[in-house]
């Protein structure tokens, strides 16, 4: 084999918190900066090495260790060619180690299925078609079966997209579609999406009647984001959208035992609409109005659409 790089965006869940979990719950996610990267030299064995942050990781086949679940998973999805693997994560950390809320471990089962898919000699169309299917397998095996998936889609095909939820979830591409100024930063603590999951999954077991109307208003919500506007008004309406959204999450979370409230920052503008992102509060949203921008000094993070998704370089 040649050398060759490649490079898979975060992702993120705009609206459709656990909707997404469900047979045909609708959500809208998006890929988003920072990217993950890896990069594949001949070997004669397989080997992978990881950065995230200031941490790091070492597996070698030959080594007679088992390998991480995560890689496990990706290397029984796309086999075990032998190659040198670097992955690069650190950009979806804190210098601390921290998770960022970044959808990490689903850009890394891209990255990886897919490095390991062309290091065997996949190509074109045949290469290109498999990276998802096979990357959501990895991704739900290594979650005990679990995971809806849109983490997959979105840093898979990047961009913007509603996702539906199931079995088989499907993936479609909005475009033209305008958002808000948008702002990341960083909730209270790290939060475990499986673990929350669960919680989710307990809540809907008891409360059937209460998971209908929920989902019902989460469609509901998405359906409404994919509807079009005049020019100049989209950005306006879809920060509506994304308060509703908010408000629905934090009712949800509170059901459920996992906190989607935060604390706005201080000095944001008048109208900015605070939504926790994922599973939980460890990542936060600040949706501004139209035209207006955030202080001098402020420590909030720009949220970079990344329209494409895997990229080979």
């Amino acid at each position: 084999m040649k050398a060759f790089a490649l490079s898979v965006p975060a992702n993120l869940l705009l609206l459709g918190e656990y909707a997404v979990t469900e047979e045909g719950g609708r959500g809208i996610a998006l890929a988003a900066s920072p990217r993950l990267r890896v990069e594949a030299l001949p070997d004669t064995s397989l080997s992978i090495r990881g950065s995230m942050g200031p941490t790091s990781f070492e597996w070698r086949e030959d080594s007679g260790l088992e390998a991480p679940p995560l890689l496990a998973a990706c290397i029984e999805a796309a086999g075990r060619p032998p190659c040198r693997l670097r992955i690069d994560s650190s950009a979806f950390f804190t210098a601390e180690g921290a998770k960022r809320g970044y959808g990490s471990s689903a850009a890394v089962a891209v990255g990886l299925v897919a490095a390991l898919l062309r290091a065997r000699g996949l190509e074109g169309s045949e290469l290109e078609n498999a990276v998802f299917p096979l990357a959501l397998a990895a991704h739900r095996s290594a979650q005990g079966g679990r995971g809806s998936g849109y983490d997959v889609a979105a840093s898979r095909f990047g961009g913007l997209g509603l996702f539906v939820g199931g079995p088989r979830p499907s993936w479609r591409a909005l475009h033209d579609v305008e958002l808000p100024p948008l702002y990341l930063f960083q909730g209270p603590a790290p939060v475990s999406s499986p673990e929350s999951v669960a919680r989710f999954r307990s809540w809907k077991a008891a409360r059937p009647e209460e998971l209908a109307d929920y989902l019902a208003a989460s469609g509901s919500l998405a359906e409404a984001f994919l509807a079009g506007q005049a020019p100049g008004t989209q950005a306006a309406k879809r920060l509506e959208l994304l308060a509703k959204a908010a408000a629905l999450g934090r009712s949800l979370g509170l059901a459920i035992g996992v906190p989607a409230d935060l604390d706005p920052p201080p000095g944001l503008p008048r109208g900015t609409v605070i939504k926790a992102l994922g599973a939980g509060n460890e990542l936060g949203l600040a949706a501004l109005t139209p035209g207006s921008t955030l202080p001098t000094g402020s420590s909030l993070l720009p949220l970079h659409l990344e329209s494409e998704g895997l990229r080979w370089e």
